[in-house]
């Protein structure tokens, strides 16, 4: 196993958990932490450090960040959706219809769909999309789909869009509805927590338990990679370096054939590794307790 160097970089307090990365030119964000840990840092000089952002109120964990110029959107655990333009001095709420201050339905991410509308994803198969594409639009509705567990991840293309959720459950819609796709390749059900194609058109889907799942045919079919590992696959990034997965144990690995093999990278570390994302050729990983 070829090792890795990782170097720390700087932040000027410990957070939570980093669950998710977002750049924007030189600019990049880290959101995460859970447990009254919420966790928001920020970097100007493209990703070589880190200072923290005030986090809004009444959310105890964040799970995912997305960026529209100077307005930055947050959501999180207690069904939180918040979005700041001045950098995190102050947050304005977004409450969805239903929703309960004192408590709620986890929200796991937010981004902008085929339509450039924000969509959001949360527990009991929870789907949300903004009523028009302004960028500070402030009225979300549901949209009806096949889950009835967490919706952990969303992935947007151009023509479709496909969410994953705790259950197993894969999901497409080209714009008619969502339909389930199936994956007889996991023959145990498990969490998808990612999902991404290729230059060549591949996709590939992780899960628990060292799950890489393969399709060639634009997911009318699947084919399971073996990996060494069985630890927890979180994010997946696809670069001109080759294709990166991060996880439980310290796991990192990399592939340089389209995904039909996956080498682990040794770390040196053993904490779970949550998210990553690609700058200027130099991998930016997000750890636990805000490393």
């Amino acid at each position: 196993m070829r090792a890795l160097r990782l170097a720390p970089l700087p932040t000027d307090k410990p957070g939570g958990y980093l669950g998710s990365l977002v750049a924007d030119g030189d600019r990049v964000w880290a959101a995460g932490g859970t447990y009254h840990k919420p966790t928001l840092y920020f970097s100007d000089d493209r990703g070589h450090s880190f200072t923290s952002w005030q986090t809004p109120a009444g959310m105890p964990g964040l799970r995912d960040v997305h960026v529209d110029g100077d307005l930055v959107w947050v959501v999180g655990e207690w069904g939180g959706i918040a979005r700041t333009k001045d950098r995190g001095a102050t947050w304005a709420r977004i409450e969805r219809p239903g929703s309960n201050p004192a408590g709620g339905s986890c929200l796991y991410s937010i981004m902008r769909g085929p339509d450039r509308r924000l969509w959001i994803t949360g527990d009991g198969g929870l789907l949300l999309r903004g009523r028009t594409a302004n960028a500070n639009v402030a009225t979300f509705t549901r949209v009806d789909n096949l889950s009835t567990a967490r919706l952990l991840y969303m992935f947007v293309e151009e023509t479709a869009t496909w969410i994953l959720d705790s259950g197993g459950g894969l999901q497409r819609d080209t714009g008619k509805g969502f339909e389930q796709v199936p994956l007889k390749a996991m023959r145990t059900p498990r969490p998808l927590c990612a999902l991404a194609r290729t230059p060549k058109r591949t996709l590939l889907l992780l899960g628990d338990g060292g799950l890489i799942l393969r399709s060639t045919t634009d997911g009318a079919s699947w084919k399971k990679i073996p990996i060494d590992s069985r630890h927890n696959l979180e994010k997946l990034l696809v670069t001109r370096y080759g294709i990166f997965v991060v996880g439980g144990g310290g796991s990192l690995l990399v592939s340089h054939d389209d995904g039909e093999s996956f080498q682990g990278l040794d770390t040196k570390v053993d904490t779970h590794l949550w998210s990553l994302l690609e700058i200027d050729g130099d991998l930016v990983i997000g750890g636990e307790e805000g490393k």
